[in-house]
C-alpha cells in the first residue's frame, strides 16, 4: 500500500513537473513572441517619425528656395507700381510747369523752373525711398512669417510623434501586463491543483 502511494506520489511530481516545464516554456514562448511584435512596432514608429521629419525638412527646404523667387516678383510689383507713379507725378509736374509759364513773366521762368525741378526731384527722391523701405519691410516679413511657419509645424509635429510614441509605450506596457497577469493566473492554478491533488493520492 505505501509502495503504491509512494508511485502514485512520484507519478503525480512527475506529471507537475512536466505540467511547469511545458507551462514555462509556452510562457517564455509567448513573452518572446510579444518582445518581438513591441521591437517590430517600435522600429516602425522609429522609421515613421524619421520619415515624417525627413518630409517636413524638405518641405522646408523647398519653401526656403522657393522664398527668393516669390520675393522677387512682389519687389518687382513694388517696383513697377513706384515707376508708375513716378510717371504719373512727372506728367503732373510737366503740366503744372507749362501752366506756371504762362502766367509768371519771361525774367523769372528760369529760376522758377530751377525751382521746381528740384521740388520734384527732392519728392521723386522721397518716393523712391519709401518705397524701398516698403520692400525691405515686406522681405523681412515674410522671411520672419516663412520661420515662425516652419517652427510652429516643427512643434506641431514633434508634439504628435511624442505622443503618439508616448501611446505606443503605454500599450505596450499594458500588453506586458495583462500577459504577466495571465501567466501569474496560470501559475497559481497549477499550485492549487499540486495542493488539491497531492492529499487525494495520499487517501488512497
Amino acid at each position: 500500500m505505501e509502495t503504491r502511494h509512494a508511485l502514485l506520489a512520484k507519478q503525480h511530481e512527475m506529471t507537475r513537473e512536466l505540467e511547469i516545464q511545458h507551462l514555462n516554456e509556452h510562457h517564455a514562448m509567448k513573452k518572446r513572441h510579444l518582445e518581438t511584435q513591441h521591437e517590430a512596432e517600435s522600429a516602425s514608429q522609429c522609421e515613421y517619425t524619421q520619415r515624417q521629419q525627413e518630409e517636413l525638412r524638405k518641405k522646408h527646404a523647398m519653401q526656403s528656395r522657393q522664398q527668393p523667387r516669390e520675393l522677387k516678383v512682389q519687389e518687382a510689383q513694388i517696383r513697377k507700381q513706384y515707376r508708375q507713379v513716378v510717371k504719373t507725378q512727372t506728367r503732373q509736374f510737366k503740366l503744372y510747369l507749362s501752366q506756371m509759364m504762362q502766367v509768371v513773366p519771361k525774367d523769372e521762368q528760369k529760376e522758377l523752373t530751377s525751382r521746381l525741378k528740384q521740388d520734384q526731384m527732392q519728392k521723386v527722391a522721397l518716393l523712391a525711398s519709401q518705397y524701398e523701405s516698403q520692400i525691405k519691410k515686406m522681405v523681412q516679413d515674410k522671411t520672419v512669417k516663412l520661420e515662425s511657419w516652419q517652427e510652429d509645424e516643427q512643434r506641431v509635429l514633434s508634439e504628435k510623434l511624442e505622443k503618439e510614441l508616448e501611446e505606443l509605450i503605454a500599450y505596450q506596457k499594458k500588453q506586458k501586463a495583462i500577459l504577466e497577469e495571465q501567466i501569474k493566473k496560470w501559475v497559481a492554478i497549477l499550485e492549487f491543483s499540486r495542493v488539491a491533488h497531492c492529499p487525494a493520492i495520499f487517501l488512497l
